[in-house]
């Protein structure tokens, strides 16, 4: 797999508050909007106004028909050779830690929607399409940058 360019479009969902992350996360994976995440999350009886948690995570993927890629608590590397599968199927929806510009790391959920370079010359010359809920919009992004400079750990990765 020389060169990889792999793209989805996928809309851009806001968190409207702290916490809530995961939700605008899964509205952007199943091409919905966030009251709708809201009410399927509602539907599972999970509370909507914090983080998600472990037992609740799997709970709600389940019962929106996504799948998981990894086991809560095991933590995963985001590499090309994990990646470009999973993105060959869906975007990929990352559930971990996330470096903060100050302060401690935070559980956080993104989207990656994309990946494009040369996988051959590694995570430095492969870019990944990024869309954090916390923030207005997506972003393109080195792999290594990403693992380095902004996602600390990585619990578990959800696709369709």
């Amino acid at each position: 797999m020389p060169f990889i360019d792999i793209n989805y479009p996928i809309t851009h969902v806001r968190q409207p508050r702290e916490g809530q992350c995961w939700l605008a996360a899964l509205a952007m994976l199943r091409h919905r909007n966030f009251q709708w995440a809201c009410e399927q999350a509602r539907l599972a009886q999970i509370p909507t106004n914090e983080s998600l948690s472990s037992p609740h995570a799997g709970q709600l993927i389940r019962a929106m028909g996504l799948h998981t890629d990894g086991i809560w608590g095991i933590h995963l590397s985001l590499t090309i050779e994990r990646l470009a599968p999973l993105l060959s199927r869906s975007p990929v929806m990352v559930l971990g830690l996330v470096n903060q510009a100050t302060g401690p790391a935070r559980q956080h959920a993104l989207i990656i929607s994309g990946m494009r370079g040369l996988t051959e010359e590694g995570p430095g010359h492969v870019f990944v399409s990024v869309h954090d809920p916390g923030l207005a919009g997506g972003d393109r992004v080195l792999l290594s940058q990403l693992n380095t400079a902004t996602i600390s750990r990585v619990d578990m990765l959800v696709l369709r």
